[in-house]
């Protein structure tokens, strides 16, 4: 066994010293990522089940916290993507020349509500997970794509 001089000692207490910090570091570490899950946004979509082969589907997204207005959602492979506003219902009473096109996605004063349209037309049947993408953050939800009504009596 080696000696420990003045010249040594030093450089085995900063070993002794990064073997003890480790544990504490890595504990850290995984707290921190624990938090951010616990902390994570999520939405709660209500219906939570949408039929597919729709052009505009509307949902009502309620966020657990607040993430700015939402500017875009990312559906992954699912096939949902955001209705057209040519595609949106309108009402003759409350539409002039002068009035802008009705927008897929609609903000609540309060920001932590959201009013979705999507068109489902090649949407997959099936749980899909979204990300709402926010100004100040994203927000996941899921929700339920139901199968297009089978109108070729089966045969395709």
């Amino acid at each position: 066994m080696r000696k420990l001089t003045k010249a040594t000692f030093p450089v085995a207490l900063a070993a002794v010293a990064a073997f003890a910090m480790a544990p504490a570091v890595h504990a850290q570490d995984t707290g921190t990522k624990a938090e951010a899950e616990q902390n994570a946004c999520t939405a709660q979509v209500n219906p939570a089940s949408i039929q597919a082969g729709q052009k505009a589907v509307q949902v009502q997204a309620t966020l657990s916290q607040s993430v700015g207005a939402i500017t875009s959602v990312d559906a992954g492979e699912s096939g949902l993507e955001l209705a057209a506003a040519s595609d949106l219902p309108k009402s003759e009473m409350s539409r002039s020349e002068t009035d802008a096109e009705p927008q897929p996605i609609q903000m609540a004063a309060e920001g932590n509500s959201a009013t979705l349209w999507f068109n489902t037309a090649n949407a997959k049947p099936g749980q899909q997970h979204l990300t709402l993408k926010g100004e100040q953050g994203d927000c996941t939800a899921q929700v339920t794509v139901e199968g297009a009504d089978d109108t070729s009596g089966g045969s395709k």
